[in-house]
């Protein structure tokens, strides 16, 4: 009976082997070299797999960060290791904005006082030289 299923799957196209290979738990390279497949092949096949599992938002995430995967990685390793809650990440991500808000605030209030400063200066001067008329008097 086992030689029978053998057959059967081995008269089956590449693509339903593989299907069949990674539901069995094999890993790429193995259905790769079983089945003489290059690797780009392999993945589209295996991208589908995980589409059938209903798992193509991570497919489509992957596609995302692809280039950015080894960051993304740390920075769900540093969540997890701070034990950080959604709505905590959720406001962690707000920050750059704050930050942002923030800086234009300290600019705004750096000029007002520079300004303040000007006029503290002018008038300064304007009360030595009445200071100096009210002497010479």
């Amino acid at each position: 009976m086992r030689i029978k299923k053998k057959e059967k799957l081995a008269s089956k196209s590449d693509y339903a082997q593989a299907l069949k290979m990674f539901k069995d738990g094999q890993p790429l390279t193995d259905v790769a070299i079983e089945l003489d497949i290059d690797a780009t092949t392999v993945m589209s096949y295996y991208e589908d797999y995980l589409k059938l599992l209903n798992m193509g938002r991570l497919v489509t995430i992957y596609h995302e960060v692809k280039d950015d995967l080894p960051i993304f990685i740390r920075l769900y390793g540093r969540i997890k290791k701070e034990g950080l809650s959604k709505s905590q990440i959720v406001e962690f991500l707000k920050t750059p904005n704050r930050l942002l808000d923030l800086k234009k605030r300290v600019d705004l209030f750096t000029d007002h006082i520079w300004n303040l400063h000007s006029q503290k200066v002018q008038l300064a001067k304007e009360i030595e030289d009445r200071k100096k008329r009210l002497l010479t008097l």
